[in-house]
């Protein structure tokens, strides 16, 4: 949670405001990420290395995160694979590493 609070800190995030966490398979069982989304009451949507490996836009490449889990990039690309727009780029703290990105959602009503 600390690594969550620093980034909403740092992008002018309302922990409040976050709708969801989402992270690779590997890591769908990790107790502490579990943890946080039940004390949030979020939910947790994971992706595949190669889903995650077909999300576009510009993230933060890691050979080491390559070596590990497949993928160049897991937080960014975790972020950005529901179609929403990065609005704050990885930041690592603790072990965690933290993205936001935004996603609209467009209401229409019609009249009866």
């Amino acid at each position: 949670g600390e690594a969550f609070l620093l980034a909403c800190g740092q992008a002018g995030i309302s922990p409040s405001a976050v709708r969801e966490a989402a992270t690779i398979d590997v890591k769908a069982h990790e107790k502490g990420l579990l943890a946080f989304c039940r004390a949030r009451n979020i939910p947790l949507t994971t992706y595949s290395a190669e889903e995650l490996s077909q999300v576009e836009g510009s993230v933060s490449p890691s050979d080491f995160v390559r070596a590990t889990v497949g993928v160049d990039n897991v937080c960014e690309r975790a972020a950005l694979a529901d179609g929403g727009k990065l609005i704050f780029p990885k930041l690592a703290h603790g072990g965690v590493t933290v993205a936001f990105s935004r996603v609209t959602i467009e209401l229409s009503f019609k009249e009866r």
